[in-house]
């Protein structure tokens, strides 16, 4: 079954926007649109998404600098991102790539371009979607965290699991971007197996999010078994 790609659009000029999002639907995408709104660059930070289209010339704020805020973010970092330019702007093409875009486009964009450019990026799609992918697990998992007298291990339970972090519910519980370590003991395997990680998010009802920082590679591989072998979460 094809991959329904969730793609972010930035742009300033509504009607295009609103031409971009029908047109982008009416291929099977998940067009998530945004007119240019100031809170972009956090968005990005939170948000898992397999492509971007934003607008170089955005009135709210630096566009390189939301270009580089989606390639250090742990969640886009690596996803294909559209550079849409005026016609002839030489300048904003070079300063875009220089900053992290993986293809430019002029005004308008015809289904054309945007069908090519969707199949030529599918692939990193769905290594992408391979990453991110979570499945359900309830797993005894032990969280440390601190120093000599403030240093803490508390034992919790996980609620999903992917080969890059987990979602655990537990407390008291480490604050935003704490590191922390991680003992985690997954179906079929003998020994937990301890990990490394930092906090990237907690939620309702005591839940951590934990990016898993540092995988050797035997860890990785059993991570990714764990979650083909497993039922992906809603």
């Amino acid at each position: 079954m094809a991959v329904r790609q969730r793609i972010l659009v930035v742009e300033k000029d509504k009607s295009f926007l609103e031409v971009l999002e029908t047109t982008l639907r009416l291929m099977g995408v998940e067009a998530c649109c945004v007119l240019g709104d100031w809170d972009t660059p956090f968005k990005v930070a939170e948000d898992k998404f397999d492509g971007a289209f934003i607008d170089w010339d955005s009135p709210h704020f630096d566009t390189r600098d939301l270009i580089r805020r989606i390639r250090h973010s742990a969640p886009n970092a690596k996803i294909p991102l559209i550079v849409l330019t005026t016609p002839n702007d030489l300048r904003a093409v070079a300063e875009a790539f220089e900053a992290g875009a993986t293809f430019c486009l002029t005004k308008p964009v015809d289904a054309g371009q945007l069908e090519t450019l969707l199949n030529t990026t599918r692939g990193v799609t769905l290594e992408e979607r391979r990453k991110y992918q979570r499945v359900p697990l309830k797993a005894t998992v032990l969280c440390a965290w601190g120093q000599k007298q403030e240093a803490k291990r508390v034992q919790g339970h996980t609620l999903n699991v992917s080969s890059t972090g987990l979602l655990m519910s537990f407390t008291p519980h480490p604050p935003m971007g704490s590191i922390v370590a991680v003992e985690l003991k997954l179906p079929d395997s003998n020994s937990p197996l301890a990990l490394r990680g930092i906090v990237t998010r907690d939620g309702p009802a005591h839940q951590v999010a934990i990016r898993f920082t540092g995988l050797s590679p035997e860890h990785r591989e059993l991570l990714e078994k764990c979650v083909s072998t497993g039922s992906p979460a809603s």
